[in-house]
């Protein structure tokens, strides 16, 4: 779940992960591209870890995402690397 906050082509939002080791928060910056051939919307950012529950509760994480936003069905694809310790 995530409230994002647009300025033109870029933005920011906090993303709330629910998983079976707790709750993760984290602050997220991105870019949306042009749509593509298929009109598919390429999304770039980056984020931090910022608050979370069970063993989220004390983690500092960087990571970088890719994404892709469907605009028909409002569905976006995540890929996420970055690091995280507790």
């Amino acid at each position: 779940m995530a409230e994002a906050t647009l300025n033109g082509n870029s933005g920011t939002q906090t993303a709330t992960r629910y998983t079976a080791t707790g709750v993760s928060v984290g602050e997220e910056e991105f870019t949306l591209g042009a749509p593509d051939a298929n009109g598919m919307i390429p999304i770039n950012g980056s984020g931090k870890c910022v608050k979370g529950t069970r063993v989220h509760k004390d983690e500092k994480c960087s990571y970088t995402f890719t994404a892709t936003l469907n605009p028909t069905t409002s569905v976006v694809s995540f890929e996420v690397t970055g690091t995280s310790t507790t």
